[in-house]
């Protein structure tokens, strides 16, 4: 069965996160093994949707995790903000902020000299060449972009500087966009370094994931962001930390956190002009769409009043958040749990501690990665180190879990060896699985640029069921590698004929027949 979703929709997008389940699949999985008023549990919560589905099919659930930001977010999602009776604060609050804020992206138009709002600016990179001349890769790549061509940079550059290339606003006089090289004004406005009266991050960046950003002088949190937006930014949370009434002020710091990154140097300008991030990775274009703090927060905050009232309509559902070690669920009680939907970190695909850091650095409050269960150099983390805290994971699981109930789990990787650790790490836990013809896949139709242009053996979510049962059943067959060759050859043809055509439909197939009836030999590829 394929699930197939966009990462799109009024809930999907009330909050940026580097990885996100959809909801159908999860409310699929809820009402094929659970009832009304049963409780849920997902250990590695991440955004909440486990939650959110709960909530919606009437079942009390669990969230658990380790991650400050990802019990946020889960917070967010999942408490009724009650705002009908709060509409008349949260417009004074949200006028506060506008009053204090809007001057900053203000613009005269260049042809009728009319007072505007800045829609959002372009930035882009400023390079040195080997002769030490200035070479403007953005003003270059900017007006590529909007001749329908293309600009590629000279090897050998070195980083300069962010530089404001146009400020972009609608006005009266013009029934199109107006592109405005900046005034002196402009730039003075751009430039503004009001923020260091206020709290801004200062938090060093830390692991692997960051290093490529040394380089454009990125090395701290605030740096991340150009010096106008820095400056919102900080008077928004001023703003907010001023707030009394506990649900506003929720809500208001859910909708800050939630514009974080899409205000960061990280968003990329292209010729739709659509705001988006490269996600798992803190990369920065070098062309940027800096946009409008005011506008992206005044957005966010009212959809997440309508989102709230959806999400909670009619629900009698209980929500708990909790901060334990997946491994170790000291809060929760033997066999007390209907079912459990989780899926845990990737082993090394995303290093979320690292990622994390923005977010968690405005939150004034960091992760301990102690317990983090990722395969990760900067943390010495091996993939065998992974597996010990999984099969711990997996143990905890089994004992909150009800006698013959049921694990979910979803799970992604495109490198056999990891699938293999996996399922060595399985078959030693005391569970037995729910074997599927077919695989059970989760599948985004937003495919990312470099899945467009490569042929990766997975581009899917794989879900995988396993049952508490009183007896230890599940053993695998070991074949002899001549074997384990044809049964891969066997099982290519099987998936054709069944109309699995690319490479990663066919790694899905393989995988799933291979992994809890034969033992993966990681050295033999599929």
């Amino acid at each position: 069965m394929d699930f197939n979703y966009t990462k799109s929709g009024p809930i999907f997008n009330l909050h940026t996160y580097w990885t996100k389940q959809p909801i159908e699949p999860i409310e699929y999985y809820i009402d094929k093994y659970t009832e009304r008023g049963d409780v849920v549990l997902d250990p590695f919560s991440g955004t909440g949707m486990t939650g959110v589905a709960s909530l919606k099919m009437d079942r009390n659930c669990i969230l658990n995790d380790i991650s400050v930001i990802a019990r946020h977010i889960s917070s967010g999602y999942t408490t009724n903000l009650a705002m009908n009776d709060n509409d008349e604060k949260i417009n004074v609050y949200w006028n506060r902020i506008k009053k204090r804020i809007e001057s900053l992206y203000l613009t005269r138009c260049a042809h009728c000299n009319t007072s505007n709002q800045i829609m959002y600016s372009i930035v882009g990179e400023e390079y040195y060449d080997k002769d030490n001349n200035i070479i403007s890769v953005g003003d270059k790549m900017f007006s590529a972009i909007r001749s329908g061509g293309t600009y590629k940079a000279p090897k050998d550059l070195n980083f300069k500087s962010f530089k404001l290339i146009k400020i972009v606003h609608n006005c009266t006089c013009s029934e199109e966009k107006c592109y405005k090289t900046p005034s002196n004004d402009d730039l003075n406005l751009y430039l503004t370094d009001k923020y260091k009266g206020l709290y801004y991050p200062e938090f060093n960046f830390f692991g692997n994931e960051p290093k490529r950003n040394i380089k454009k002088n990125i090395t701290k949190v605030f740096q991340l962001y150009s010096p106008r937006n820095l400056t919102a930014i900080s008077m928004i949370y001023d703003e907010i930390k001023q707030i009394k009434e506990e649900d506003i002020f929720k809500l208001f710091l859910f909708a800050f956190t939630s514009i974080l990154f899409n205000n960061s140097l990280m968003s990329r300008y292209r010729s739709y002009e659509n705001t988006s991030i490269k996600m798992g990775t803190y990369y920065i274009p070098p062309i940027i769409k800096d946009n409008n703090v005011l506008k992206s927060f005044e957005k966010k905050l009212f959809n997440i009043i309508k989102v709230n009232k959806v999400i909670f309509k009619n629900s009698m559902s209980t929500i708990t958040i909790l901060n334990n070690s997946a491994h170790d669920l000291k809060s929760i009680g033997n066999d007390s749990i209907d079912y459990i939907y989780t899926d845990p970190p990737y082993t090394d695909v995303i290093s979320y501690s690292e990622l994390n850091l923005v977010w968690e650095a405005w939150l004034d409050g960091i992760t301990d990665t102690s317990d983090e269960m990722i395969v990760n150099k900067f943390q010495n983390k091996s993939v065998e180190d992974y597996s010990s805290q999984f099969l711990k994971f997996l143990n905890e699981a089994y004992r909150v879990l009800k006698l013959n109930k049921y694990l979910t789990i979803v799970f992604h990787h495109p490198s056999i060896e990891h699938w293999a650790s996996l399922q060595e790490t399985i078959i030693s836990s005391n569970f037995i699985p729910i074997l599927t013809k077919l695989p059970n896949r989760i599948i985004s139709k937003n495919k990312t640029s470099s899945q467009h242009r490569t042929n990766k053996n997975s581009q899917c979510f794989l879900v995988f069921t396993l049952k508490k049962e009183n007896s230890k059943k599940f053993t695998l067959t070991e074949l002899s590698n001549t074997e384990y060759q044809k049964l891969l050859f066997d099982l290519q043809k099987e998936a054709l004929l069944l109309g699995y055509q690319n490479k990663s439909d066919i790694f899905d197939f393989t995988i799933n027949s291979l992994f809890f009836s034969y033992k993966i030999k990681p050295n033999i590829l599929i």
